[in-house]
Formats: structure tokens, sequence, C-alpha cells
């Protein structure tokens, strides 16, 4: 097989060969895929040893053996034509605010009740109440702390008091976070997310970064590069445990510019598939 595909890459050498293996010879395939710079395709798992193309078409058809067969467009691309014809509607946390498996960023000035605002949201998401009159898909909050964990303590038992109610599904990280130094508390972070999940048997919903700037002590945030860690960790957040991901900002830096181009990049490739 080896000698047919070089021979081949000489005769036709702007073909891009697909080798397609019997079961257990998807090694040799992959390497002689290597050699001629092709691609190389399984057959599905499960199957016996020695099954190949001719015992697919027979168990599933030539149509569904063609698909098999036809490489799939580097990069996720995918074109027009192929989109369904099925209008989808995004999936919102809260309606018309906030996008699920998203990111987002709260910025303003000190002072100005930031914390407040996100809070109130965060717990009608914990409930699944409705906030300021939109409905809220209900869901585990992981709120960190980072800035003032006893600030936000006192706001989750102002609310409790004021609803006369006890906030469940609601978590708050209190140790610093630093997702600028290394991938440690990002890990950390995915982690404790999970563990919740399973111990409260929910899936969270929202994690809210309090503050921009105690999250990534240390970096410049003026520096587009240092900028790009925190939207990197932030985005390795959502999109392993499929979460929205918000970060509250004070006014008076250029990185809440920075900050939103890079986080809504996702709800804009979303968009861009639909």
């Amino acid at each position: 097989m080896s000698s047919v595909a070089k021979t081949l890459c000489v005769k036709y050498p702007s073909a891009t060969l697909i080798i397609v293996p019997d079961k257990d010879k998807e090694d040799l395939a992959a390497k002689i895929a290597k050699e001629v710079d092709g691609i190389s395709i399984e057959m599905p798992h499960g199957k016996p040893t020695n099954y190949d193309p001719g015992d697919f078409a027979q168990e599933y058809g030539y149509e569904k053996l063609k698909f098999l067969l036809t490489p799939a467009m580097p990069l996720n691309t995918i074109f027009a034509t192929e989109l369904s014809k099925n209008f989808e509607p995004i999936d919102e946390l809260v309606e018309g605010v906030l996008v699920a498996d998203d990111a987002s960023i709260v910025y303003g000035n000190s002072n100005n009740g930031k914390t407040f605002f996100v809070i109130d949201m965060a717990c009608a998401i914990a409930r699944g109440a409705e906030w300021m009159g939109r409905k809220t898909e209900p869901g585990l909050v992981i709120y960190l702390a980072a800035e003032s964990p006893t600030s936000v303590k006192r706001r989750l038992q102002a609310y409790q008091k004021h609803h006369r109610i006890l906030v469940k599904n609601f978590a708050i990280v209190q140790s610093p976070i630093d997702l600028f130094s290394s991938e440690h508390d990002t890990e950390q972070v995915i982690n404790l997310i999970r563990m919740v999940e399973r111990q409260f048997k929910q899936k969270a919903r929202l994690v809210v970064g309090d503050t921009l700037a105690r999250l990534i002590a240390g970096a410049n945030e003026n520096a587009a590069q240092d900028m790009g860690l925190i939207v990197r960790c932030g985005d390795r957040i959502r999109r392993e445990c499929k979460v929205h991901f918000m970060l509250i900002h004070h006014n008076g830096k250029m990185v809440g510019v920075n900050c939103m181009v890079g986080f809504l990049l996702a709800q804009e490739q979303r968009l861009e598939k639909m």
C-alpha cells in the first residue's frame, strides 16, 4: 500500500490521497498517510478485525460510505449550503441578555453597583427565577470572589434576608485566583465546577470572576499579550465546562475593550454557524 500510495502521488500530484484501512490496521494507514501528505480514515469502533469499506457498504449502504470517505474540512469549516433549513434559536441563559455557554464583561466605574447588579442576576439564575421580568435558565453559579469575599458574602446575606429565602446552588470561591501566571488555577476552577456539579447533581450555568484586576495580578492591563492569557483561560473554562463566563471590571483601562472583543468571539462563531 505504501508503494501504491507513493506511485499515485507522483502520477496525480494535485490529488489528496485518502487511506482507508481494514479494521486494526489504523496505525499503518496513518503512517502511510503521513508519508504522502494524505488522510487516513478509520472504520467505525466495535467492528471485527479486517472489517473494510466493502463490509461497511453492505451494512450501511453506499451513500453513507461516500459520506465516511469524504474528509472533514480543516478548522471546523462549513459551507452555507450545508446549513439546516430549520432555524435553531440561541440557548439563552437570561432572556435577551446572556447567551448560554458564552462570555461577557460587566464594565463600569467603581462603586456604581456592578457587584450588586451581577449578584442579583446570578441569584435569579441559581433560583431559576425571573430577573427584571426576563426568564432565566436555572443552574449552579460559581462566584470567584477574588477581590472581596467578605463583601460578596454580606451581599448574599442581604439578598436572602430581603427575599426571605435561602439561595441554593450558589457557590462562593473565597481563595485568591490567578488566571495569569499559570494554568494551575484555571484547572482548579474547572475541577471545582465538576465537583460541585456531581455534589448537587445539577449543571453549572454561570461562572463570575470578580474582578478582572484581581484575577490577573501582575499582568499589564493595557498589554494585548497579557490580556490574551485571561481571554484564553476564560474561554477554556467556558468551553470545557459549557458555562457562561462573566468578568466584572472597573472603568479606566483600555483592557475593557480588549476583553470584550475577545470574549464575544465565541458568540460570533456560534451565530456564523446558524
